[in-house]
Order: structure tokens, then C-alpha cells, then sequence
């Protein structure tokens, strides 16, 4: 699965995302509308 793997590879990069956030908008959009950025933990 594509977005598995994009997701993973940002984790291994060391971003701390937020996953619930990234696959629902993965689920609803079937696209990316916003940067890596908006996927993070806010801290």
C-alpha cells in the first residue's frame, strides 16, 4: 500500500505523525492537500 509506505517513511525520517489525522484525510481525500507539516504532533 503506497500511503503505508509514505507514512512509514516519514516516521523513520524522524517526524512524529499523527496517524489518526493522516488516514483520515488519506480515507476522505484520496489525495494529499497539505505538507508533511500538517501530519505532525503538535507540541
Amino acid at each position: 500500500m503506497f500511503m503505508q509506505k509514505i507514512l512509514n517513511v516519514w516516521i523513520s525520517e524522524g517526524k512524529e505523525i499523527n496517524e489518526e489525522k493522516f488516514w483520515f484525510e488519506v480515507d476522505y481525500n484520496r489525495q494529499f492537500n497539505y505538507p508533511v507539516e500538517y501530519y505532525e504532533h503538535k507540541r
